[in-house]
């Protein structure tokens, strides 16, 4: 019994575990020991569920392992306890930007620029935000206030220059884009759109020189090599697209996410057996892949082994609970199988999980084609090309 007490006494919890835990925490993060500063901050809120900076820093620890979906939660729950805490709300709203969570972004920033209006972050949040929601007008005039306090701000002339790029001023959009890069000249985000802005000129060269500067900067950055590989197959330069992939594995070879890339690229081209080989390859660097496990089953559904792809879908609603791609591909699946009601029911639970995903809308279109509602087929496929 006295040993009883003790225990209780022991596990009773307390500041100090609290604040040794977050120290400990923080101290992993600064030494990008990402897992251990996970664990430490989410003991920290063990110890005190109402402790916000704890909640803060496990939402920032959550972007830098990419997730995204956890971190929106951690940091939700650091503005809910904390609702003055400006540092979470505009990493909160940067995320939700990300998220194309556009009308939400804004909200973040309206509550940051309430107590200080010349708050030049929570204002570029702002104008970001405005541009996901088509109101090009208040987006523009928050990009002015933030550049004649800031005119050195190379984050807000990229992104004047992109809604400049919108309305097809393409002169306009060069000279914020080159004062950009002057400010900046390793600015990924800058060159992705003087790629873009070159594209549109039809100056390829110019055009594959930014986005292979891009690549140059974040070279282990599966997003930029599949930027370039777009690029080149649009050129009909499969060859180089292959080897910019390969040199991913190459720079990285213990990595999953590479020999996904390879494999996607390999899927395009036909070569369904060496697309194969490479997602089979990520989950044997990472046991515990998701992307892995739904690519293998998208191969398993296209080459109608259904009895192998409801393995891996098992294996992935068991990993991760609630994940959009078990409904969607068990949806494709009873579509195949003309389970039309069933395809319908699997494809609307997608949408309702995640609302832009084009392909749900789309499939979900498809399902009702098959069940003759030719209105809601429509409707879905109209959803489905605007997204």
């Amino acid at each position: 019994m006295v040993c009883f007490i003790f225990m209780l006494a022991c596990d009773k919890r307390s500041p100090e575990k609290r604040d040794a835990f977050f120290a400990e925490g923080k101290q992993a993060f600064s030494a990008r020991e990402y897992r251990k500063a996970e664990i430490a901050f989410k003991n920290a809120v063990q110890q005190d569920p109402q402790f916000a900076p704890a909640y803060l820093q496990l939402g920032l620890t959550y972007l830098e392992e990419k997730q995204p979906r956890k971190a929106y939660t951690a940091l939700m729950n650091a503005v809910q306890l904390d609702p003055s805490m400006e540092e979470a709300r505009i990493k909160l709203g940067e995320l939700l930007v990300v998220m194309r969570e556009y009308a939400k972004a804004i909200e973040q920033a309206d509550k940051v620029i309430e107590k200080h209006p010349e708050n030049l972050e929570a204002r570029l949040i702002r104008a970001v935000g405005y541009r996901g929601v088509h109101k090009r007008d208040a987006a523009i005039e928050e990009l002015e206030y933030i550049l004649e306090k800031d005119p050195d701000n190379a984050r807000a002339h990229v992104t004047l220059a992109t809604i400049l790029l919108d309305m097809s001023q393409l002169e306009a959009a060069e000279a914020h884009l080159q004062k950009a890069l002057s400010l900046d000249p390793d600015r990924v985000e800058t060159h992705l759109t003087l790629a873009q802005l070159y594209t549109r000129r039809k100056d390829l060269e110019n055009a594959e020189q930014h986005l292979r500067r891009a690549v140059a900067l974040r070279p282990d950055d599966p997003m930029m090599r599949g930027m370039l590989v777009q690029f080149l197959l649009s050129r009909g330069e499969t060859d180089a697209a292959e080897r910019v992939l390969t040199e991913g594995i190459e720079r990285n070879p213990d990595a999953p996410e590479p020999y996904l890339a390879l494999g996607e690229f390999y899927a395009l081209q036909g070569k369904l057996d060496a697309a194969e080989a490479n997602y089979r390859k990520a989950l044997e660097k990472d046991p515990d892949s998701i992307p892995a496990r739904i690519k293998l089953a998208e191969h398993a559904i296209n080459a109608k082994d259904f009895e192998g792809a409801e393995r891996l879908l098992a294996e992935i609603a068991q990993k991760a609970p609630g994940h959009y791609a078990v409904p969607f591909l068990y949806g494709r699946i009873d579509l195949i199988r003309g389970r039309f009601d069933a395809a319908a029911a699997s494809f609307q639970k997608v949408v309702n999980l995640v609302p832009d995903f084009s392909r749900g809308h789309l499939f979900l279109g498809r399902a009702y084609y098959m069940q003759h509602d030719f209105q809601n087929a429509k409707s879905e496929i109209l959803r489905a090309l605007e997204l």
